[in-house]
């Protein structure tokens, strides 16, 4: 009887806890919202149960379409973990190896430096290859659906941020798109069909897409401050290895949660793929210190979201 009475004070304890955090979390967002500094959705779990679920503002603001559970946003770079992911269950399937030279894979690319930087290099944002974002020739292509071998051309073009692969932490997009065009060469079919295959499927992430389709009810035009008023991103950049999928909060949750189970890589690479690294990296993984834990995640952008 006593354990019986112990136990149920702690779930009301449990409950207490838990009903306070979804409290404070609405009163933050519901500030944030009011004082036009957010508009979008937010989802939180606590081992494993839904705590908070709430959405703010307009998915379209012309028609006033409200944003929903269901909307999908862009997610800028949070997908590179998924690309990393892919990349270390390559690495369990004696596919790929860490430390080979990405010569080795795409030796008709003629990647700057190839014979130098490894596979590690590129996961930890440590290879020295420049931004193809930052190039004329990636402008001409901003709002168009382009091909890895587009970004790759453009990649191989540009001159190194820096020499020594390993020597020093510069985020690189032009790296994932690196790993994208090597797992294409790998697994013998388009990036995107191997990320349906290896990731959506298995973690059960059926709102996730590289399509973009601004007037389908589920997804979120994007909306940048102009003037004092919010006025629509026209210029979306296009998905590719290193970011820019449309997604849900649920289908984001399901793709922790797969990861998380050993589902998409085993637990000891899951473990390897949250090893600190340089900076405030470990393999296509952001490591956060988090009150008295750490946060194992990425974060993203775009303009307009």
């Amino acid at each position: 009887m006593k354990q019986l009475l112990l136990c149920i004070i702690y779930l009301f304890a449990f409950l207490v806890a838990d009903a306070q955090l979804e409290k404070q979390l609405d009163s933050l967002m519901t500030s944030q919202f009011t004082n036009g500094e957010f508009s979008g959705s937010v989802l939180v779990t606590k081992n494993n149960k839904e705590i908070y679920n709430k959405q703010f503002g307009f998915a379209d603001l012309e028609t006033k379409r409200a944003i929903s559970k269901d909307t999908k946003f862009s997610l800028g770079s949070i997908p590179k973990m998924m690309t990393g992911t892919v990349i270390l269950k390559l690495v369990e399937e004696n596919k790929l190896k860490l430390h080979e030279p990405i010569s080795t894979y795409l030796p008709e690319w003629k990647v700057p430096n190839g014979d130098s930087i490894t596979i590690h290099h590129l996961l930890t944002h440590s290879s020295g290859l420049g931004d193809y974002m930052s190039a004329d020739e990636f402008q001409q292509l901003s709002g168009k659906q382009s091909t890895i071998d587009n970004l790759m051309k453009i990649i191989v073009a540009q001159p190194l941020s820096f020499r020594k692969p390993g020597s020093k932490f510069r985020y690189s997009n032009s790296g994932f798109v690196v790993m994208g065009k090597i797992i294409e060469k790998i697994e013998g079919k388009p990036y995107f069909t191997v990320l349906n295959n290896r990731i959506f499927k298995p973690a059960g992430m059926k709102s996730t897409t590289p399509l973009i389709n601004l007037n389908n009810k589920t997804f979120a035009k994007g909306y940048v401050k102009n003037d004092g008023a919010w006025k629509p991103e026209v210029d979306i950049i296009p998905p590719s290895a290193d970011g820019g999928l449309f997604s849900t909060t649920k289908d984001l949750l399901l793709f922790d949660k797969a990861l998380s189970e050993g589902k998409l890589i085993s637990k000891t690479m899951l473990e390897i793929m949250r090893k600190p690294q340089l900076g405030a990296a470990g393999y296509a993984t952001i490591i956060t210190p988090v009150n008295n834990g750490i946060g194992y995640g990425h974060n993203g952008g775009l303009p307009g979201y």
